[in-house]
């Protein structure tokens, strides 16, 4: 008799330990899966109205996580390059993104414009040598310009076509530094390094009270510069990736946008 009871309960216990996993109510599996995470990648121009993007999204998206992944440009593209992956890839022209085109690594039809910016010319504070315009840049006292890499940036590349459409390219391209990217062109400058940086116009909001304004580079004298988001390769959550980029053209993130000194794209 005892061994019936003792057989007919190893059964019963056996049986829990196969039929456990059962046993666990379906909503309670579901809460415990961890979200599904998006990576953004961008250059650190973005950042701040990101931060405001990534919680309403998530709030429109239960169960997805966004991580903003931002800092400098020529650094990001290096590491993409080398093999980094991601989801979204926002840029801030057509230079950047010509690179990872080159390599495969962009979803070419998820390419999206959301927003335009433009450049700007900065002096050294209290404009000592009284420059106004982008044409003032020809006269001798000038020695030294430090703009971001045109190879590799779209405010330095747009820099020398507003250069030459002005004319005077041929006498400043012997002057030009160039820098890894728009924050150490500026920081080039104010090292004492150089009469005049280059960078985009978001970024002088940054440096207002450290440098001098010369001039908003008219913006007929070069092509647009478009900023633009689009899908990694790399993405294994490209649906996902999709819906984020054309949540960042909603009316209320457009206007994050334009709060933060970039243009609207027509």
């Amino acid at each position: 008799m005892r061994r019936i009871l003792f057989g007919t309960l190893m059964a019963v216990v056996s049986c829990s330990m196969l039929c456990g996993c059962r046993a666990i109510p379906e909503e309670r599996v579901a809460r415990s899966a961890p979200p599904r995470q998006l990576a953004v990648l961008c250059p650190k121009t973005f950042a701040s109205v990101l931060k405001e993007v990534k919680p309403l999204f998530e709030k429109a998206k239960p169960g997805c996580k966004v991580v903003i992944d931002a800092y400098p440009i020529r650094p990001m593209l290096n590491d993409i390059l080398k093999g980094k992956t991601g989801d979204v890839f926002l840029s801030t022209g057509d230079v950047e993104l010509s690179h990872l085109y080159k390599r495969g690594l962009l979803k070419k039809k998820t390419e999206t414009a959301f927003a335009e910016t433009t450049i700007v010319v900065l002096a050294s504070p209290g404009n000592p040598l009284k420059l106004k315009t982008i044409a003032d840049l020809r006269r001798p006292q000038v020695k030294k310009i430090s703009i971001p890499d045109p190879q590799f940036n779209s405010a330095g590349a747009a820099f020398i076509e507003a250069a030459k459409q002005k004319g005077i390219y041929p006498t400043i391209k012997d002057r030009l530094h160039f820098a890894p990217g728009p924050k150490s062109s500026t920081a080039y400058m104010e090292q004492g390094n150089a009469n005049i940086s280059v960078t985009y116009s978001r970024c002088y909001y940054g440096h207002a009270k450290k440098n001098a304004l010369v001039e908003f580079v008219p913006t007929a004298l070069h092509k647009p510069i478009i900023c633009k988001a689009v899908v990694l390769n790399s993405s294994e959550e490209a649906k996902t990736a999709k819906e984020f980029i054309k949540f960042l053209l909603t009316a209320e993130n457009q206007k994050r946008f334009e709060n933060a000194h970039f243009k609207k794209v027509q």
